[in-house]
């Protein structure tokens, strides 16, 4: 109803939060939820009941494994509308994961561009509905698009927001 009226759902990490929420482009009852410490867990049913996605070959840059207490948070999920078996979820200080079968197993696809600049702490995520396999991040300091499903990487210019830099926030 457009956000007339609200209803809690149930939490599948009761006392964790979530910091993204993420739908199917085709079927509005599959969602993921992203949580922190990194974690991202999916519901076929519209939220009603939640099963954590496999993480375990999830390993981040050992650039971003200096910052304790700084816990992983997946901060932005996307599917590509073209093929929504691709899904992508942008991990703030620690990169970028990668789902090829819909969200249930990730992969840490973190590699190019965008690690040797030292910019892994990703704030957003978005797929392209115009070009497929085209996914563009925004980390703290840059932008950056792939047109192959994230494996090379292109730096984005994008004016400075203020003198000295930019702080990218999330993608729209």
């Amino acid at each position: 109803d457009r956000g007339q009226h609200w209803e809690a759902l149930e939490s599948p990490r009761d006392g964790m939060d979530v910091w993204s929420l993420a739908f199917h482009p085709n079927d509005p009852n599959v969602m993921h939820a992203g949580y922190e410490p990194c974690a991202i867990y999916r519901s076929e049913d519209g939220g009603e009941r939640w099963v954590e996605a496999d993480t375990s070959r999830v390993a981040f840059p050992h650039v971003t494994t200096y910052m304790p207490p700084l816990a992983k948070r997946v901060i932005s999920i996307a599917a590509d509308p073209s093929d929504p078996q691709d899904v992508y979820a942008a991990v703030e200080v620690g990169g970028l994961l990668g789902s090829r079968d819909g969200g249930e197993s990730w992969d840490s696809i973190t590699d190019g561009l965008y690690v040797r600049n030292n910019t892994v702490d990703l704030h957003g995520v978005q797929v392209s509905s115009a070009a497929p396999g085209t996914v563009f991040i925004v980390t703290q300091i840059a932008m950056f698009l792939s047109r192959d499903r994230g494996h090379r990487w292109e730096h984005v210019r994008v004016e400075e927001m203020f003198p000295g830099g930019s702080y990218c926030r999330s993608l729209l």
